[in-house]
């Protein structure tokens, strides 16, 4: 693993703009930080109903043994139109998520305390993985919306399906369990809530495709898993931000499956 962890730090090395973050010396040159913004509209069911607005901050520390510690810290916050319901508001929450990546002294790579270990050691498809945004998706047909392969809803605007497994992999593979429910009247209490969050997992799960790309560019691998994306966060310089998006987006799809899935199951 630490030959994995060396070889990403390499190439973020030899690849990477010296722009891409700037670094604050806080503790004799062993922490580097950087904080940005991602600003995004929010679109569900065909219509803008607000703005996403996502501060992240990456605060990157090595100890006295070589560990290295990074602190990844997003701060979402929504700022709704007059149009948004009271579901969607309910559903779409300000909130604030920290995960601890580590290279510890033994040469393991961990995620809030776990060992990361590739789900994939594969090539990603890029060309494949992406459909089109919402609101193009949208304008196509109001009564359906979502990944088909992951999660998704279709109907008729009186009755609907769904779908939905519980995780999605890296390069956009679903994993974990899966529910399905037919015929589901809108007016059930957990219809505009599921539709809402898959409608925010396919803005996620698009983002991550892309970022993927971003990732790909930035470190020029064509073999990774998710053991390369955490290296390249823990190994900081050009690439670093580049993961980190990777990882928000990442964290952000797999989180709204989690409460899509959980919504469907109690349709």
């Amino acid at each position: 693993m630490f030959k994995k962890f060396m070889a990403v730090m390499l190439s973020v090395t030899l690849l990477g703009s010296s722009s891409a973050f700037a670094a604050t010396d806080s503790t004799g040159g062993n922490t580097e930080k950087q904080k940005w913004q991602n600003t995004s509209e929010v679109v569900l069911q065909g219509e803008v109903v607000g703005t996403k607005i996502q501060d992240v901050s990456y605060i990157r520390e090595v100890g006295s043994e070589g560990e290295v510690k990074v602190t990844l810290t997003t701060s979402t916050h929504y700022d709704f139109l007059p149009i948004a319901s009271s579901e969607q508001r309910e559903v779409l929450q300000d909130n604030t998520r920290t995960d601890i990546i580590e290279a510890t002294k033994d040469d393991e790579l961990l995620l809030n305390g776990e060992e990361v270990r590739d789900e994939n050691n594969l090539i990603p498809n890029l060309s494949s993985n992406s459909v089109a945004s919402p609101r193009v998706f949208a304008a196509a047909a109001n009564d359906k919306g979502g990944i088909p392969s992951v999660c998704h809803y279709y109907g008729n605007f009186k009755n609907y399906s769904y779908g939905c497994y519980n995780g999605v992999s890296l390069f956009g593979n679903p994993k974990g369990s899966n529910v399905q429910k037919t015929n589901i009247p809108i007016t059930n209490t957990y219809a505009t809530r599921a539709q809402t969050t898959i409608d925010t997992f396919q803005t996620n799960y698009n983002s991550m495709t892309s970022n993927l790309k971003g990732f790909v560019g930035a470190t020029g691998l064509t073999i990774l898993g998710i053991e390369s994306v955490i290296a390249a966060i823990v190994a900081g310089g050009a690439a670093a931000k580049a993961a980190s998006e990777l990882q928000v987006n990442y964290n952000d799809a797999n989180d709204n499956l989690k409460k899509a899935y959980g919504y469907i199951s109690n349709m």
